[in-house]
């Protein structure tokens, strides 16, 4: 009997964990590890997998009308309010002048084709695309953690 589609990528995202926790030189066995982190990540690797899967067929009903691009900020960047959130959220006014120090949740963004441009000197064709934000990834502020 096979597994459910969610179940066997759940187990394949354990597997590959696993793996590279091994690779990191850690001395505890495979079963202790694939035990840790099933007990520590189970809830947040199922809410992964079932979006990976709704993603997966909204893009196959051809429901996106454009390219889908997860996203994350690089640590050292400026923080950008139009562009991501601070992930530990007070409600207070964010300086742009923050520096960021990790993404905590991807963010997702869609680019949609609104036209083809001209020739340039290389007679290249250049395609123009919009962009919009369907989701502003959350990141840690260098403040939060002083």
């Amino acid at each position: 009997m096979r597994r459910p589609p969610e179940k066997e990528l759940t187990r394949n995202i354990v597997y590959h964990a696993v793996s590279v926790i091994t690779l990191a030189g850690t001395k505890e066995t495979a079963s202790k590890l694939r035990d840790l982190v099933i007990s520590t990540l189970d809830d947040r690797l199922s809410k992964i997998v079932k979006l990976s899967m709704e993603l997966n067929r909204l893009s196959q009903e051809k429901v996106t009308s454009g390219d889908v691009e997860a996203t994350l900020i690089e640590p050292r960047s400026r923080f950008e309010p139009n562009a991501m959130e601070d992930a530990r959220g007070s409600g207070e006014s964010v300086s742009g002048k923050e520096n960021i120090i990790c993404t905590t949740s991807l963010g997702l963004k869609q680019y949609v084709k609104r036209g083809v441009g001209e020739e340039d000197e290389e007679e290249t064709i250049k395609i123009k695309w919009d962009r919009t934000i369907l989701l502003k990834p959350k990141v840690i502020l260098s403040s939060s953690i002083v």
